[in-house]
């Protein structure tokens, strides 16, 4: 069947409620985009439905809306779509998968209740809460990805998946009811516990909890630890911080997101591409003010970490040598390197690198003076400590120095 976008000259926006329903010999059915919701138990048992085309214009999936399309063998839920209904996809036992949007942001009770050939979901960002027995009976689903969005796992959400031998929490979730996860063994659903079921998740969280009172095993993932850096905390309106990314721990597979907004202010925005695998950002004040830049690092179990700078812009800066070594103890044998910074001044840098002993006053050159080369190696014959000098001089011929001592064992 194909559904017209108007009839008698009238726009068709909606589906009644049980427009379709018991139709058992209907196998196909394409939904106009003029149509922006779908009633309760609209194709409720069409059983003989394999596929549906869910137009981009409807918003929302109604209660039983395709419960009992025991055919149907996947559905593609378009980005509108903010809320699937209870029951909306309950006794699909076909559906072998299913794409549910960043736009959703409840799945319903019972919604996909009984996909007996569901094998793994992937539930979005967006989506705050799982209800009560949203995925029941799915006993071939064998993966599920919980997004750090969600706050609640509601009654029964997983219950009959047998198949399903491990998850992972995330501190966001704050409560998990009873009979979240298990199975049935008989007609009379005596419950027992999936056999060797492991919950992953944070110590002291909800997810222990649940593990600890249900008597599933339960295994703790260390958060990720941020360990980004800035360039510098103090810019020339127009002048770039460079920001990157770092992290340890947790479970690797890092992303990244990296925001930025006026210290006086409270919203954040976004700097280039949220959840990316880009581990570095840059940021231009276009203004004299005061910047706060976050940087936030999610694992591959959704578990984040963050860090915070505070960057202070400024019309003009005097030039400021912030050069760095990349090791101040070393082994005999082994080269410091010696890396040449600046910000501020008129620009055009040059770099001059110097090396002593530090009981000797004669300081010596690496290299040609105050070249375009921002990098040098020191090397150091024999033990001891050592003073290293880094000069940067910019296109008006303000020099500027830096200090280090280093140790050679």
């Amino acid at each position: 069947m194909t559904i017209p976008s108007k009839i008698d000259g009238y726009t068709v926006t909606s589906i009644g409620d049980y427009a379709f329903s018991d139709c058992s010999s209907l196998t196909s059915v394409t939904i106009p985009d003029s149509v922006t919701s779908i009633g309760g138990g609209a194709f409720w048992n069409c059983s003989s439905l394999t596929s549906v085309t869910i137009p981009e214009s409807v918003t929302s999936i109604g209660y039983s809306a395709f419960d009992g399309c025991s055919s149907l063998t996947s559905v593609m839920i378009p980005d509108s779509v903010t809320e699937i209904g209870r029951y909306a996809f309950s006794g699909c036992s076909s559906l072998t998968s299913v794409t549910i949007p960043e736009s959703v942001t409840s799945i319903g009770y019972s919604a996909f209740d009984g996909c007996s050939s569901l094998t793994s979901v992937t539930i979005p960002d967006s989506v705050t809460s799982i209800r009560e027995s949203a995925f029941n009976g799915c006993s071939s689903l064998t993966s599920v990805t919980i997004p750090d969005s969600v706050t609640s796992i509601g009654y029964g959400v997983f219950y009959g998946c047998s198949s399903l031998t491990n998850v992972t929490i995330p501190k966001s979730v704050t409560k998990i009811e009873k009979m979240a996860f298990g199975y049935y063994t008989d007609d009379n659903y005596n419950s027992v516990k999936i056999d060797n079921f492991t919950i992953y998740g944070e110590e002291g969280t909800a997810a222990e909890e649940y593990a600890n009172d249900n008597g599933f095993k339960f295994v703790a993932i260390e958060a990720p630890i941020n360990s980004s850096v800035i360039n510098s905390d103090i810019v020339q309106i127009g002048d770039k911080v460079r920001v990157s990314a770092s992290a340890k721990g947790g479970t690797g597979g890092y992303k990244y997101a990296y925001y930025y907004k006026r210290s006086s202010n409270n919203t954040w925005k976004t700097l280039g591409t949220e959840w990316g695998t880009n581990s570095s950002a840059a940021f231009a004040p276009t203004s004299e003010a005061s910047y706060d830049i976050k940087v936030v690092i999610k694992d591959s179990t959704g578990e984040t970490a963050e860090k915070l700078f505070t960057v202070k812009a400024v019309k003009e800066l005097e030039l400021t040598n912030v050069s760095v070594v990349g090791r101040e103890k070393i082994k005999l044998g082994t080269a410091i390197p010696m890396i040449g910074k600046a910000v501020g001044g008129k620009g055009d840098y040059r770099y001059s690198f110097y090396f002593k002993r530090a009981t000797n006053t004669n300081w010596k050159l690496l290299g040609e003076k105050f070249t375009d080369k921002a990098s040098a190696r020191f090397k150091p014959t024999a033990a001891g400590s050592y003073n290293i000098r880094i000069d940067v001089k910019d296109s008006s011929g303000k020099i500027e120095k830096k200090y280090f001592t280093a140790t050679v064992k």
